[in-house]
C-alpha cells in the first residue's frame, strides 16, 4: 500500500534558496506575522542543500559592519578589491552608503 502524496497549497512560493530567496522568505514571514496572518511558505531549491549560488560567492560577499569598526571608506575599498576592480564604483558607493540591510541581516557573522 503506497501513501498518496500530500498536496501542498502554499500561500507563497519562493524559487531559489540562496541569499535572495531566503531573505524574501524571511521578510514574507515577518510581514505575515505583522498582519497576524498564517501563511505557508515553500522554498524550491535546485541544489540538494540551501544556499544556491550564494555559497559559491565565498569571500565575494561584502557588507558594512559598523559594530566591528568598519567605515564606509573601508567597506567601499573591500568591495572594489573583491570585485577585481571591475565593479561599477558608482553602484558600489550607493550600496555602501545605503546598504541593503534586510539581506545582510540574515548573513552569519564572519
Amino acid at each position: 500500500v503506497s501513501a498518496s502524496p500530500e498536496v501542498v497549497r502554499p500561500t507563497i512560493v519562493v524559487v531559489g534558496g540562496g541569499l535572495a530567496g531566503l531573505s524574501a522568505s524571511l521578510e514574507a514571514a515577518r510581514y505575515a506575522a505583522s498582519l497576524r496572518e498564517r501563511v505557508q511558505i515553500v522554498v524550491f531549491e535546485k541544489m540538494p542543500a540551501l544556499g544556491g549560488n550564494s555559497v559559491k560567492a565565498s569571500s565575494g560577499l561584502s557588507s558594512l559592519e559598523l559594530a566591528s569598526g568598519d567605515t564606509e571608506a573601508v567597506s567601499f575599498e573591500d568591495t572594489i578589491k573583491t570585485g577585481g576592480v571591475l565593479s561599477n564604483q558608482t553602484i558600489v558607493r550607493k550600496l555602501v552608503v545605503r546598504p541593503a540591510r534586510p539581506a545582510c541581516a540574515h548573513t552569519p557573522s564572519r
